[in-house]
């Protein structure tokens, strides 16, 4: 063999197999806390670091709150860490399990039914990028092209805000999401289900708007007392009913839109609104009825 030959088979040898085992070398072995990965990944990686820190999960943290950090989502070590958080798993069983209504208005979307039949079977080693998965996922959406802000591209969005820096947020989030679904949808379709979402929080609101109305008016009539009365008088119950409809029920709205769940949109969202209005309805009409009792009783005695 020449000795230009040597050198070359030497140089084979030396890419395929000492070149990976010292670039294995820079990743330490063992388990990990969440302050070491911070030391490590606030000079590998700060613009992750950072995201995080600025995030709901960082600033809930920072307040010595229970919230995600580096452990919770990617486990306490590196092999098989990013497989653990790109999977829903990662995500459902700290946000109140399959049951709660964030995590289950996607379950019941086409997304979350595809996902959850198929991702068995899927390759979790691929980036959560360019659409590789069939359906996406929570983290594919919240933490879209590996920004670790979850607010960075989806924004949460309290619909009974209508301030002008939340109109300018909303408008913001609209945007966001827009681009993560352009991933796999075509911009007509993208832009119907915007409309049809606007126009379902526009009749949501106005339903709230009319409850809020019949509460107010109530009050004008020195009917309903502006503090908290007892449990079980009408006029403690109207305002539990209300509660729910703007913080519950609105809620399950804004998550059936946002996760294209019908379930949300047509049964947990709409029609409990409705049952909401109609209540408040019906415990205004009996405040006022007693209180017409009460002024015919004054005029007999």
């Amino acid at each position: 063999m020449k000795i230009t030959d040597y050198i070359f088979v030497r140089f084979l040898i030396g890419i395929f197999f000492v070149v990976p085992v010292t670039a294995g070398q820079n990743i330490p072995e063992g388990t990990f806390s969440h302050g070491e990965c911070l030391t490590c990944h606030q000079k590998s990686t700060p613009e992750i670091v950072n995201a995080w820190d600025s995030s709901a999960h960082g600033e809930n943290y920072s307040g010595k709150k229970e919230a995600a950090d580096c452990t919770s989502c990617h486990g306490n070590e590196h092999k098989g860490s990013a497989k653990k958080a790109r999977k829903n798993s990662a995500c459902i069983n700290c946000h109140g399990g399959p049951k709660s209504p964030i995590n289950n208005s996607y379950i019941t979307s086409k997304h979350g039914v595809i996902s959850t039949i198929e991702s068995p079977k899927w390759d979790w080693s691929r980036p959560l990028a360019d659409g590789f998965y069939r359906s996406p996922t929570c983290a594919y959406c919240h933490l879209y092209a590996g920004n670790h802000n979850v607010s960075g591209e989806i924004r949460p969005w309290n619909p009974l805000k209508t301030d002008e820096g939340k109109k300018r947020e909303t408008a913001e989030a609209r945007d966001s999401i827009e681009s993560v679904c352009s991933d796999c949808h075509s911009p007509r379709l993208i832009t119907t289900y915007f409309k049809t979402g606007n126009r379902m929080f526009e009749i949501g609101q106005m339903k709230t708007r009319e409850a809020a109305n019949v509460i107010d008016d109530l009050e004008k009539d020195g009917l309903l007392k502006v503090t908290q009365v007892k449990e079980n008088r009408e006029e403690s119950k109207i305002r539990q009913v209300f509660e729910k409809m703007r913080t519950v029920h609105m809620k399950n709205l804004w998550y059936g839109v946002a996760h294209q769940s019908p379930d949300y949109q047509w049964w947990h969202g709409q029609p409990a609104l409705d049952e909401d209005l109609l209540h408040i309805k019906a415990l205004s009409t009996r405040i006022k009825r007693k209180e017409f009792i009460k002024q015919e009783k004054k005029k007999l005695f």
